[in-house]
């Protein structure tokens, strides 16, 4: 959680006896293994957890009697919120276009994968069918709405009057 200490630990065959531990870190986008400086014990405390560490690794070089021994396991940190649900977890939001008409640029269905807790922000235009107008969206207009989980918004339609049909706005209804 951010703001709270997360801890890493070696822990090896009774067996095997080390001289040495080197902890390491591969923070998210690099390739390049950083060794931690003044952190050559069996676990690794990450003192205060910062949102951006989220995804980086973690693994530690332990030498037992001048040999390396070679450590598989690699730690991954994943930074989670208050409730306990990681903070990078992504919700596919889904716009389907109805019976009626057609999402501009999309045809009758969409999905963008998005962060939780991120406004959606984009909202396909709807295309409405001649003869229809397009009038919102159910279960509610998605502008501005946080994402908490999957969710499917679907296009409704009114029949519209004389020399009806034609496009409706993205976010709001026309």
């Amino acid at each position: 959680q951010v703001g709270q200490s997360g801890t890493f630990t070696v822990v090896l065959p009774s067996s095997v006896v080390p001289t040495s531990y080197q902890w390491k870190k591969q923070v998210v986008g690099s390739s390049a293994w950083t060794p931690i400086v003044g952190e050559t014990g069996n676990s690794y405390t990450i003192p205060s957890v910062a949102a951006n560490m989220d995804g980086d690794k973690y693994t530690c070089d332990v030498m037992v009697g001048g040999t390396p021994v070679t450590i598989t396991n690699v730690g991954t940190l994943i930074v989670v919120d208050s409730s306990g649900v990681p903070i990078n977890t992504r919700y596919n939001v889904t716009f389907n276009a109805g019976a009626h008409g057609t999402l501009r640029g999309h045809g009758a269905s969409y999905t963008e994968s998005i962060i939780r807790n991120t406004p959606i922000t984009n909202v396909p235009i709807v295309d409405a069918n001649p003869g229809y107008q397009f009038t919102g969206w159910t279960p509610s207009n998605p502008g501005g709405t946080l994402v908490t989980a999957n969710i499917t918004y679907t296009a409704q339609y009114s029949v519209a009057g004389s020399g009806g049909g034609g496009g409706g706005g993205g976010s709001t209804p026309t």
